[in-house]
């Protein structure tokens, strides 16, 4: 099956200073291709718009000794045609912000914590759209500490909770009613590193 990629454009930039950096880039991309195991005149055209954010800072001499904030704005769309009608269109809005603490060496005690906020805006719109527009939304709170045990053994300790939402507003003429459905969850993990062999 035929692929065509038509156009794909980045541009970014960045600013680095002494203690800290600060950049973003946008890109678009766009692209038409066929089906597999599908009619000769099915075809796909899609577009991708993204935009990524970073910056960070270390060595701030306080209780946080670094940090890095990220974020991440992306619109896709795809319409399916047949010959040059059109029909079913997809569409995604996405977000996703994070922001990572390093905090100060207490003793044998170093760590990592950070926050993240995920949202994504899903439609469908078309006779054969199967899926009603959903939003869904995740927040998060994660860390991860380390207690140097010997020069060799670094013990480990990491969790994340999130808080996830879904929403949808059904499908009209299916008599679909809205929902909103809330779940939480949370992972742990804990282990032992092991440097056996040096590093120089």
């Amino acid at each position: 099956f035929p692929v065509t990629i038509d156009s794909n454009i980045t541009a970014g930039g960045s600013y680095i200073f002494e203690k800290g950096f600060a950049g973003a880039s946008i890109s678009n991309f766009d692209t038409t291709y066929g089906v597999p195991n599908g009619e000769p005149d099915i075809s796909i055209d899609a577009n991708r718009k993204r935009l990524d954010m970073r910056a960070g800072v270390k060595e701030t001499g306080g209780l946080i000794e670094s940090a890095t904030t990220r974020v991440g704005i992306v619109h896709y769309d795809h319409t399916e045609f047949e010959g040059a009608e059109a029909g079913t269109k997809f569409s995604q809005d996405s977000f996703d912000g994070r922001i990572d603490f390093n905090h100060r060496a207490f003793g044998p005690l170093t760590g990592a914590w950070g926050v993240q906020l995920q949202d994504s805006d899903l439609k469908a719109i078309g006779e054969e759209a199967f899926q009603p527009p959903t939003d869904t939304t995740t927040y998060s709170i994660f860390g991860l500490e380390e207690v140097l045990l010997s020069d060799v053994v670094t013990w480990q300790v990491g969790a994340r909770y999130d808080w996830n939402k879904v929403t949808t507003s059904g499908f009209s003429n299916e008599a679909l009613d809205d929902q909103t459905v809330r779940d939480n969850s949370f992972s742990q993990s804990t282990g032992l590193v092991w440097d056996f062999v040096p590093l120089s």
